[in-house]
């Protein structure tokens, strides 16, 4: 697929009304998969691609919504290249909040592993070093600048919290990141 063709005729998705619960209890929303899919292609992030020398940020990763497709697509790309799944340990890198999404994610990740005919144990490894019980902003371990090459993809939902609570939720935003007090 080429960057240069039309976006009409990169997109490839036929829109069907599914029913599931795309909102859920306390205001969360969960994507689509068509829609996963779609963001995901015109990121570039193809399977086609060597995507396991490419790094992938999630910040705001949930239940797995945009993770599994991603996993999918690294998958298939590692396989094509005849690649161990360890050399995708640092090949996405995805964030939540919440426990109980991250474990969720955690589950879902593996389960899309083991499917695609990766070992049990390696998978769960690779599910637990991706995903991080983490604030993306506030993490110390990630250092976005020092990843060598810097990080090639971002995709996900945003996540939907008012600046004003991020004070609540431990601080620290607006010294690590200076952009987000606004102009000074």
């Amino acid at each position: 697929m080429s960057r240069t063709e039309p976006l009409a005729s990169r997109v490839k998705y036929e829109t069907k009304a599914l029913e599931l619960p795309y909102v859920a209890e306390h205001g969360v929303v969960y994507t689509r998969p068509w829609v996963a899919d779609l963001v995901l292609d015109l990121a570039g992030y193809a399977p086609e691609e060597n995507l396991v020398n490419m790094i992938a940020v999630e910040p705001s990763c949930g239940s797995g919504e945009f993770l599994e497709p991603m996993i999918r697509r690294l998958s298939s790309s590692c396989q094509r290249q005849e690649r161990p799944l360890q050399d995708c340990e640092g090949s996405i890198m995805a964030f939540d909040l919440s426990s109980a999404a991250v474990s969720a994610s955690r589950e879902r990740a593996e389960s899309v592993l083991v499917g695609s005919g990766w070992d049990m144990e390696v998978s769960r490894k690779m599910a637990l070093t991706w995903i991080r019980d983490a604030n993306f902003l506030l993490d110390p371990d990630l250092d976005m600048l020092g990843l060598g090459g810097g990080v090639d993809f971002v995709v996900g939902n945003p996540p939907y919290s008012r600046q004003e609570h991020q004070q609540s939720r431990g601080g620290g935003c607006r010294q690590r990141h200076r952009r987000l007090g606004g102009p000074s």
